[in-house]
C-alpha cells in the first residue's frame, strides 16, 4: 500500500501507455520514487516533481539509493510500474532478496563488502 513513509523503486518498457494518473497517485502517496533507467523514466520523470525522484542506473543502485533515503520507520517498496521488469532488471541477475541481503551484510561490517 502506497503511503507517506513508502520509498518507491520502479522502472521498465511503458509500452506505449500514459503515466500520468500514475504520476498523479505516485506524487501524492510516497515519500520519495527511485526510478531505474529504463523506457519508463523520461515519460515518469516529467510527471514528478524534481524533489521527488531520483534515477538509478540498474536495480542494485535502486535499492542501495531507496535504502539510503530510508529513515526509521519507512519502507522500501520495489515494483514494476511497467512491463519488462524482471526480465530487465533481474533475469539473469542478482535477485532483490540477494541485493538485500548484500546491502544488509554491508552495513554490519563495510570493510568485507566487496562493493
Amino acid at each position: 500500500k502506497l503511503s507517506p513513509n513508502v520509498i518507491l523503486v520502479c522502472g521498465g518498457r511503458t509500452k506505449g501507455l500514459d503515466y500520468k494518473v500514475f504520476a498523479e497517485k505516485i506524487r501524492d502517496k510516497v515519500k520519495h520514487t527511485v526510478v531505474i533507467k529504463s523506457e519508463l523514466t523520461a515519460p515518469l520523470v516529467k510527471l514528478l516533481p524534481e524533489d521527488s525522484y531520483s534515477e538509478a542506473s540498474d536495480l542494485k543502485e535502486g535499492i542501495n539509493s531507496a535504502f539510503q533515503k530510508a529513515k526509521m520507520g519507512d519502507k522500501i517498496v520495489v515494483s514494476p510500474a511497467a512491463a519488462f521488469f524482471y526480465t530487465d532488471f533481474i533475469k539473469g541477475k542478482k535477485s532483490i532478496k540477494r541485493l538485500v541481503e548484500e546491502l544488509s551484510e554491508l552495513q554490519r561490517d563495510p570493510e568485507t563488502s566487496s562493493g
